[in-house]
């Protein structure tokens, strides 16, 4: 009697572990797989997005610019609610934000700057206080950056129309094409690899590899890189170098590249299922798998969202999915697999094959990154 007991017990709990893992399982199934947020349904500053960028704290970070004109600051989401700061209600010098990353301390780096070197330089903000750079009281370059980015070693990198320039919290160092190797001064963006190297993409001059000591220099005329304005460069884990290149007005564009150190690959229309030769936003997620936002100016066609897992390509776009834009400025991935983009005219989109990874509460953006 008492092993039938037993055996009765162990039943009901399997069945309750099974049913338990059945419910969990239709509850992440429910989610969508899209979420768009604009200026009609949320607070959200502005549907022009430049940049989107995760806080230690979870709170997301989307920046607003506008290529010519002023864009809107820079919104605040942390899962329930929207906070703006822009010049007027904060200490945030201008309100074209290019670019927002956080040290190791967590205090938060706002750039702001635009194409056409319209800025107020660089913002630093630690939950209170605003301590304004600008080339008045820093060793900033420009007052209009176009891209920040921390090393392994807490230096942040700002990258300009004027050079680059490192500070350490300390010291602004200076790298321009009078002091060093550099081959334009037109630095569009950064990132390092595993191995302690820093990758520039430059306006002009192509692909730039510092060790530290050595500039090396890769474009056209000594290496299978398609187009010399690199617009991204992005390390993926085993230190690929993935870029993007665009030809702007000028026309020309000639697709993406990928550099192992030592082999070229070359992504474009002839070889593959990219949709455009022209390549703006790019950025690589936790599967090494490449999400970019093709585009061209000349003639002007945007082509939406690009997935290239390695082997496959898969186009997102206005006809064929919930991206509220085919205009993709920027794109930014989470440690759940969500893919955030920012577009310049359709608001932010969340996107996650099989649902997105959201709480079913609204208990924030904290639970909603502690989710396993």
């Amino acid at each position: 009697m008492k092993k039938r007991i037993e055996s009765i017990l162990l039943s009901n709990s399997f069945l309750f572990i099974v049913i338990y893992f059945i419910f969990i399982q239709n509850s992440f199934s429910q989610n969508p797989e899209w979420l768009v947020f604009n200026t009609e349904n949320s607070e959200i500053a502005s549907n022009m997005i430049s940049s989107i960028s995760f806080a230690p704290d979870g709170v997301v970070w989307i920046g607003h610019s506008h290529p010519s004109e002023m864009g809107k600051g820079v919104s605040l989401f942390d899962g329930e609610k929207w906070t703006i700061y822009n010049i007027k209600n904060s200490g945030l010098p201008h309100n074209n934000v290019i670019a927002v990353d956080f040290d190791h301390s967590g205090n938060t780096w706002i750039a702001t700057g635009s194409n056409y070197d319209v800025g107020g330089g660089l913002a630093k903000f630690d939950g209170k206080e605003w301590v304004t750079y600008n080339m008045r009281n820093s060793g900033l370059l420009s007052n209009s950056i176009w891209y920040i980015k921390f090393d392994y070693n807490n230096n942040l990198w700002i990258t300009s129309s004027k050079g680059i320039v490192k500070f350490d919290g300390e010291n602004w160092i200076t790298y321009t094409m009078n002091t060093t190797d550099l081959p334009s001064n037109a630095v569009t963006s950064v990132d390092f690899d595993s191995e302690g190297n820093i990758w520039f993409s430059t306006w002009g001059g192509g692909l730039v590899k510092y060790d530290g000591i050595k500039w090396t220099t890769y474009n056209t005329n000594n290496s299978s890189l398609p187009h010399n304005n690199v617009i991204n460069v992005a390390v993926d884990s085993i230190n690929n170098i993935w870029m993007s290149t665009f030809a702007g007005n000028s026309g020309g564009d000639r697709g993406m590249a990928k550099f192992d150190g030592e082999n070229w690959k070359v992504y474009n229309t002839d070889n593959s299922d990219l949709p455009n030769n022209g390549v703006w936003a790019l950025t690589v997620d936790l599967h090494n798998n490449i999400w970019a936002g093709p585009r061209s100016d000349n003639p002007p066609i945007k082509n939406g969202l690009v997935k290239f897992d390695g082997n496959q390509w898969t186009l997102f776009n206005t006809s064929n999915s919930n991206l509220p834009s085919d205009y993709v400025r920027c794109i930014n991935t989470d440690v759940h697999e969500n893919v955030w983009v920012g577009t310049g005219d359709g608001g932010m989109a969340i996107y996650r094959e099989g649902g997105i990874k959201l709480p079913q509460t609204n208990a924030g953006i904290k639970q909603w990154h502690n989710l396993n």
